[in-house]
């Protein structure tokens, strides 16, 4: 007999206690828990593309409005000058009207930077930032 031994052992469970069933439950389980995070991540995902998109067409019309807004500011502001220069408009006037056009100015370019600011989480939300890129230039 030589001095060395080879064998082969061999195990077979026949009742495992309903581990098994009890694995494949619990993975089921998180298949499902996944699918519904799944979803809900979609919901959130809609629901937020769907409040910047709307963000970003109130603030077009913002700036459509605001800019009508300054080009009557500066049209307002043009005519008190000339009134002034003929001496028709006093000093008090075109101050009231240069500052009313500088806070028009100022409304329309915060709803400009609300704009961009918008387009780019809506951008972001789809997947797409870099889309932001060629619209600010």
């Amino acid at each position: 007999m030589p001095p060395w031994l080879v064998g082969v052992e061999m195990q077979w469970t026949i009742f495992s206690g309903l581990s098994h069933q009890r694995k494949q439950k619990a993975a089921g389980q998180l298949v499902e828990e996944a699918k519904l995070a799944t979803a809900n991540t979609k919901s959130i995902l809609q629901a937020g593309a769907a409040i910047a998109r709307n963000k970003v067409t109130a603030l077009q019309q913002d700036i459509a409005v605001l800019g009508m807004a300054r080009q009557q500011a500066q049209a307002t502001t043009m005519l008190i000058r000339q009134r002034r220069n003929e001496e028709m408009a006093s000093v008090k006037e075109l101050n009231e009207s240069l500052l009313v056009e500088e806070e028009i100015a100022k409304a329309y370019y915060t709803a400009v930077t609300g704009y961009y600011l918008a387009l780019a989480e809506y951008y972001n939300i789809i997947g797409t930032p870099q889309q932001i890129a060629p619209v600010i230039q």
